[in-house]
């Protein structure tokens, strides 16, 4: 057995102890983002008191916090004021790549519920949101309204990678099919970046008023309609250009078949497809992408893939692969056309 010399076990110690209070850093994180203390430093600098009165909270307990949040780099401390860093000012909600409402979404306790099963869920081999709550997410949501606006509003700010989708495909003069596409963002963006094109938002019928309101002033120029439809029951006809985004990692491979197949029976001559996930490498996994594949295994009966199980998937389902293209965040885009 290898010896470790006692500074580097006092190195290794340092860095699981690191480890072990993220979820201590996500409960901080989470008040700060409650309580909206980064709207309070938007105007500048601000002692702890007017702070704490501005939120509601006191103050010696909330300079604790916020000594906190200045170790993990979300304010700056200058004598008895504290301002917002640039990473901090992600948590205004009126900054305009606010990550503020998915922090929220983060913290929900039905989130933590499904996270404390995964031990048990590992052993006997269920899905631990289900053990937890007696349901599946989607049905858990869709009898509850206010997590679904919480939801919602979390999954469109985790959406931003989407902004540099039409950077990387060619959408001109292409009618986009976005199946699935929640409040409509991913549409909103291409067709904003994309004079020439036009597009359809389907979803199922509860969650279509959130795509009709974003979508109004494309619908009114005729550029855009918004469909209410079951990716697992068929869908129209007809487009250029089918994408699901972060739709596959939610189902098991069975479901994600049926879900192709129905997209690939909707698709005409000429029709691509593409896929928008996180992509795992077994060579070089990276800490996001691989958290992600977690999660979608505790909270779904899904999972984050490979490149090589996505292409088994479409050739499965009537694909070939064509191209894996980068966005940030780790996100990919998965290029398929019919065969």
């Amino acid at each position: 057995m290898t010896s470790i010399s006692a500074p580097d076990v006092r190195l290794h110690q340092s860095e699981l102890l690191r480890l072990m209070i993220g979820h201590w850093v996500s409960n901080a994180v989470g008040a700060a983002a409650e309580l909206g203390i980064a709207d309070v430093l938007a105007d500048g600098d601000q002692p702890v008191d007017r702070i704490a009165t501005e939120v509601g909270v006191g103050a010696e307990s909330l300079a604790r916090l916020l000594r906190f949040l200045q170790a993990l780099g979300l304010v700056e401390r200058d004598g008895s004021t504290y301002s917002l860093t640039a990473t901090g000012e992600l948590l205004r909600t009126d900054h305009p790549s606010s990550m503020r409402n998915l922090v929220n979404l983060y913290q929900e306790q039905y989130f933590a519920d499904a996270w404390s099963e995964l031990v048990p869920a590992l052993r006997v081999g269920e899905q631990p949101f289900a053990k937890a709550h007696g349901e599946s997410v989607f049905e858990f949501l869709a009898s509850r309204p206010d997590a679904l606006a919480v939801y919602s509003s979390g999954i469109a700010v985790g959406s931003a990678f989407v902004a540099e989708l039409p950077h990387v495909v060619d959408f001109a003069g292409k009618k986009v099919i976005d199946v699935g596409g929640g409040d409509g963002t991913l549409l909103e963006t291409v067709l904003d970046a994309t004079p020439t094109a036009t597009g359809r938002l389907i979803e199922r019928p509860a969650a279509v008023a959130a795509g009709e309101r974003r979508l109004a002033p494309f619908v009114e120029e005729r550029r855009a309609d918004v469909v209410a439809g079951d990716f697992f029951a068929g869908l129209p006809s007809g487009g250029d250009v089918f994408i699901l985004c972060r739709i596959l990692h939610n189902w098991d491979d069975n479901a994600s078949a049926a879900i192709l197949r129905n997209v690939r029976a909707a698709m005409t001559a000429g029709s691509s497809l593409l896929i928008v996930e996180r992509v795992l490498s077994d060579d070089e996994p990276t800490p996001v992408t691989t958290a992600f594949d977690l999660h979608m295994f505790v909270m779904t009966s899904g999972r984050e893939r490979s490149v090589d199980e996505y292409r088994r998937l479409l050739v499965e389902t009537g694909f070939e692969l064509v191209e894996v293209r980068d966005l940030p965040l780790e996100m990919s885009v998965v290029e398929a056309r019919a065969v």
